[in-house]
């Protein structure tokens, strides 16, 4: 009933300037929901750490970091960067419009999701179908596209624009959830 998820970057070239980081997202779940309970995002390069608590009880969100303290009411379907990944597990079919309501750091974001199409992905010499979805950060004209396992509904690939002008690639490899595909 407890989850604990860790991600940390590995960054390359230009995007180096911006430096590693590495997030933790702790939570409960309940019918394959996630509800994250406090998520930490380190900044390895500059020592930073951010920290954020989800107060249910009280309906507010905190993070604090070393210059800064903010306070949130709590949204529905409030996730973390990590946690909203999986909460596509909760939905019994794939919907063709999701929204989330996304912590990120020191902000609070919409994220919105639109069906695309289905298609067959090749993972480490497996067909796997996912579906795909173009995503929207607070309506913003730039978008982003995932793609999920159909059957598993776990993301396979992550195709993200920066603000550098450069574009992150993301594709699950190597990975022991190849078993369950």
């Amino acid at each position: 009933n407890e989850f604990l998820i860790s991600a940390q970057s590995d960054f390359k070239g230009a995007l180096k300037l911006i430096g590693d980081y590495q997030i933790i997202s702790r939570g409960i779940t309940k019918k394959n929901k996630f509800y994250p309970v406090e998520i930490q995002r380190k900044n390895i390069k500059k020592n930073k750490i951010t920290t954020t608590k989800i107060n249910r009880k009280k309906n507010k969100i905190f993070i604090t970091s070393k210059k800064r303290n903010k306070e949130y009411d709590l949204k529905e379907n409030t996730q973390d960067i990590l946690s909203y990944f999986f909460e596509f597990n909760s939905y019994d079919e794939f919907p063709n419009i999701i929204n989330f309501n996304i912590l990120d750091s020191q902000d609070y974001k919409k994220y919105s999701y639109e069906f695309v199409d289905y298609e067959n992905m090749m993972i480490n010499k497996k067909q796997v179908k996912t579906i795909k979805y173009q995503g929207r950060v607070n309506n913003e004209e730039q978008t982003h596209m995932i793609w999920l396992s159909v059957n598993y509904r776990l993301p396979m690939r992550l195709v993200t624009p920066t603000n550098l002008g450069i574009t992150i690639d993301q594709k699950l490899v190597n990975t022991n959830i190849l078993n369950l595909l």
